[in-house]
């Protein structure tokens, strides 16, 4: 596998499949169930549309993707194995996590180890880079990993819906109780230096 096949793996992995997911989240899942490796494929041949002699180095059979109900049908997880990673940090397997009731969306890698391990990663949609702790030895435990970490995910919207509007309503309160406060602070932190 050379360079560039290697590097534009790297890019769908990392970078196409969070923004394309996150943009349109049902959309993308959709397309993905409808197509499954076919997306890739396609992909793979379209960043090389202007290469008359491009072979694309994967085949429909190289990619298996697994469709898990949780939560009632309310979540649904798309796990798509990847072809085998040769190099760190590309992927054995992605995660396209939905929450369709509550519109949450997460995507998961599973990347290779400099030290031949893997690591569960997520990528918010603001493009930060998070990193999971993982036991999981085989890709099913694994997928209950993820299944954990997204209920977490949800419980994280959650309170910081609450918080957020716990703070609007504190910053709401009327101005003199504020300034009342505040005397009060100065007026003890005062009475104790003099």
């Amino acid at each position: 596998m050379n360079e560039d096949t290697i590097r534009d793996i790297y890019y769908v992995e990392h970078k196409w499949n969070p923004h394309f997911f996150y943009l349109s989240p049902k959309s993308f899942c959709q397309d993905l169930e409808k197509n499954g490796s076919d997306l890739y494929l396609d992909l793979f041949h379209a960043m090389y549309q202007e290469e008359s002699d491009y072979i694309c180095p994967y085949t429909e059979n190289d990619f298996s993707l697994r469709k898990e109900l949780c939560n009632n049908g309310t979540t649904i997880i798309y796990q798509l194995i990847t072809p085998s990673p040769v190099l760190s940090p590309l992927t054995r397997c992605v995660y396209f996590c939905c929450q369709l009731d509550k519109q949450q969306y997460f995507y998961y890698t599973s990347e290779l180890t400099h030290t031949g391990d893997y690591l569960l990663c997520g990528w918010t949609k603001d493009e930060a880079h998070l990193i999971f702790h993982s036991d999981a030895s085989t890709l099913e435990e694994e997928l209950e990993e993820v299944k954990k970490l997204f209920k977490e995910v949800e419980l994280y919207e959650r309170c910081s819906d609450r918080l957020q509007g716990l703070c609007k309503r504190k910053s709401s309160l009327p101005s003199r109780r504020k300034n009342a406060s505040r005397r009060t602070y100065l007026g003890r932190r005062n009475a104790l230096y003099n």
